[in-house]
């Protein structure tokens, strides 16, 4: 799936210009949580299709069903469970409340593209609205949020940018002259319901004007990442940045190592439990700024570890390989109660038996086992840096004997 440059669900390139120079040089991959936020989304986009036929929107009837198969990022799909319903009805009560609230007579769009670099020259600034609904008088654009992290509504770029998109049309002159009167658009109102956060619904109104002002900022934030030396700008925005979690990002780099500088720390020769409560304070303070170097560091010795260098004392080492069921739950509990040996209470207890307990017990023939080993795939533990046994001392020592008779010098 291609993304756009200046994505609106990107959130840190308005703060931090250079944060997309940065980011491109590493791999476009999603986690497991994004890819399970992705069977919600598709979900909703099937229940929104539903609701506009039937006029209920209900996202009970999709329950225990597989939807989604062949997706790029999940070709098994997602078997819908209760869990998964509840939060998509959430989205899909919001909607028929709007509906009754705004006297909609358009249909509830989904998955709406909305391009609002078209309107300033750019062709790297769009993305997908999740939910529009409109009258004569007002636009709403509502984004589903699945995960846990708080989603402020108030200067969210990415509603912003949706919503300046989906006005444009409506309000600009030849020239790209905002003209308000040219619609009778009174109210933008910008939403997100995350299900997972309390409140779960929350909104801010804006007119069209205020909204294309907002857009026009962004515009201006959206050409300052064009420059190729474009500014580093740490700040709440690194979160989820690639490059700041690869402990690459010399604008975290340079605040840390202020941060240390300022410190000014007398260590105390004492053990924690003989500190003064004011040392315990500051190196309470000082902690938060040290962890992070401390992360940097581990970041980049891992990096040139793995990229063919040495970093004396230090190789790679692997944590534990784990097995795990390769689907749902469910399905393989299904799967398992199949096989006569396996009571639903043997199988499913509290939680799900582990793949290696599933492959010990009791009664089971090879085929049986064969077939349990295919529902599982292994999980290699993770790269980790760890201290060698062997101290490097020398050059010669780094690079072992050789029978060239060469010396390193």
């Amino acid at each position: 799936m291609s993304h756009a440059r200046l994505g609106p669900s990107n959130h840190r390139w308005p703060h931090c210009p250079g944060s997309i120079r940065e980011e491109s040089a590493y791999p476009d991959s999603s986690g497991d949580a994004a890819i399970d936020g992705t069977g919600s989304h598709l979900l909703l986009e099937l229940c929104i299709a539903a609701g506009n036929k039937s006029g209920k929107y209900d996202a009970s009837e999709w329950l225990d069903r597989t939807i989604g198969e062949g997706h790029e990022d999940r070709p098994q799909g997602w078997w819908v469970k209760q869990d998964r319903i509840d939060r998509v009805q959430m989205m899909l009560d919001y909607i028929q409340r709007r509906r009754k609230e705004m006297f909609v007579s358009y249909p509830v769009a989904s998955e709406v593209q909305s391009n609002p670099g078209y309107y300033f020259g750019r062709d790297d600034w769009w993305g997908t609205v999740d939910v529009e609904m409109r009258t004569k008088e007002i636009l709403e654009v509502s984004d589903y949020k699945d995960g846990r992290m708080y989603v402020d509504v108030k200067d969210n770029s990415q509603l912003i940018s949706y919503a300046a998109g989906r006005l444009a049309p409506f309000i600009l002159q030849d020239g790209g002259v905002c003209d308000p009167t040219k619609t009778d658009i009174k109210t933008v109102r910008m939403s997100i319901v995350q299900p997972k956060t309390n409140p779960a619904v929350r909104y801010v109104d804006m007119t069209p004007v205020d909204l294309w002002n907002k857009a026009v900022e962004l515009s201006i934030a959206a050409a300052m990442t064009d420059d190729p030396d474009a500014m580093m700008i740490e700040g709440k925005h690194c979160t989820w940045c690639k490059h700041g979690r690869a402990g690459n990002c010399e604008a975290k780099a340079r605040k840390v190592s202020e941060g240390v500088k300022r410190m000014n720390l007398d260590m105390p020769d004492v053990p924690a439990s003989e500190m003064t409560d004011q040392q315990l304070a500051e190196i309470m303070d000082a902690a938060p700024l040290i962890t992070k170097m401390i992360e940097q560091v581990n970041a980049e010795t891992k990096s040139r570890i793995e990229s063919g260098g040495t970093v004396p004392g230090y190789i790679m080492g692997t944590g534990r390989s784990s097995k795990k069921w390769a689907d749902d739950e469910e399905i393989v509990a299904k799967k398992l109660t199949g096989m006569r040996q396996f009571k639903k209470a043997d199988a499913y207890p509290a939680k799900l038996i582990t793949p290696a307990a599933a492959l010990k017990f009791p009664g089971l023939s090879d085929r049986q086992k064969a077939s349990i080993e295919k529902m599982i795939e292994v999980v290699p533990g993770k790269p980790s840096v760890v201290r060698s046994n062997k101290t490097v001392n020398t050059v010669e020592d780094m690079f072992g004997a050789n029978d060239t008779g060469m010396s390193f010098m």
